[in-house]
């Protein structure tokens, strides 16, 4: 078993986007974009810890500037249209007495932007930003690929399969939804091991229908890699937090309360 480490987990809570319930999972009715009945609220959050070793922030959540900054095509699909400014990851950070500047390592899951939008706060920064090899290559590949040009102008680590970023905090290898996708383990003192799935489970009806909707790149990858995330899970009898779960959501702890 990892050995746990005294440090404290927040889970930020970011706001959410509106969304095409066909985009993670099956739709009643072929995937019409109908808010009656099949618009959702999809839930987006980023981790701080608080480790020994310095600070660390698990992805960076929506950017504030989505209005402006993203494609028409997109804005249409997922808007961020459930955030205030209260809900923007630099608020969130400023609730606990941080800034972006304060941040020691930034890891990303993976770089959609729901989960990577504010990246470019930490152009030219100290943090160091680490991001799976795989999901760097394909952003270099893909001339359209959305935040393309403020992704590439971040200078990143790059890592190749599963990782220990610090003590008794790793990364796992969950690719399927993107080829870089990552999950997060934090071995806890106190509140034992959490798993942070990311995209690699959407909700928990993703578990129970192993259907990855429309937004995935390999759905036999995706589906292997939600089989590893729910093994570990039951091996370590591991708390498992989904990417975008609204009522999973409200039985979290979010910051300014931990898990430590």
């Amino acid at each position: 078993m990892p050995t746990a480490i005294d440090m404290k987990v927040y889970i930020l809570a970011c706001g959410a986007l509106g969304m095409e319930r066909r985009l993670l999972l099956p739709s009643a009715n072929g995937g019409s974009a109908s808010r009656d009945s099949e618009w959702i609220e999809c839930p987006v959050h980023a981790v701080l810890i608080e480790h020994p070793q310095g600070l660390m922030l698990w992805d960076c959540a929506v950017s504030p500037g989505w209005q402006s900054e993203w494609g028409e095509e997109q804005k249409r699909l997922m808007p961020y249209e459930f955030a205030s400014t209260a809900d923007h990851l630099t608020s969130q950070l400023a609730n606990l007495g941080y800034s972006p500047a304060d941040i020691d390592l930034l890891v990303l899951s993976h770089f959609h932007v729901d989960h990577a939008g504010n990246v470019g706060l930490f152009r030219d920064s100290a943090t160091r930003l680490i991001v799976q090899e795989a999901e760097l290559a394909s952003v270099v590949a893909d001339s359209n690929y959305p935040a393309r040009a403020a992704i590439l102008a971040c200078e990143f680590t790059t890592i190749r399969g599963d990782h220990e970023i610090l003590p008794g905090v790793r990364v796992l290898s969950t690719p399927g939804h993107t080829p870089g996708l990552m999950s997060l383990v934090v071995d806890l003192a106190n509140d034992g091991p959490i798993i942070f799935a990311s995209d690699a489970i959407y909700l928990s009806e993703s578990i129970e229908t192993r259907n990855f909707g429309a937004a995935v790149w390999n759905g036999e990858e995706w589906a292997s890699s939600l089989d590893r995330v729910v093994g570990l899970a039951e091996k370590l009898n591991a708390r498992l937090v989904f990417g975008h779960d609204a009522e999973q959501r409200r039985t979290l702890r979010h910051s300014p309360d931990f898990y430590s």
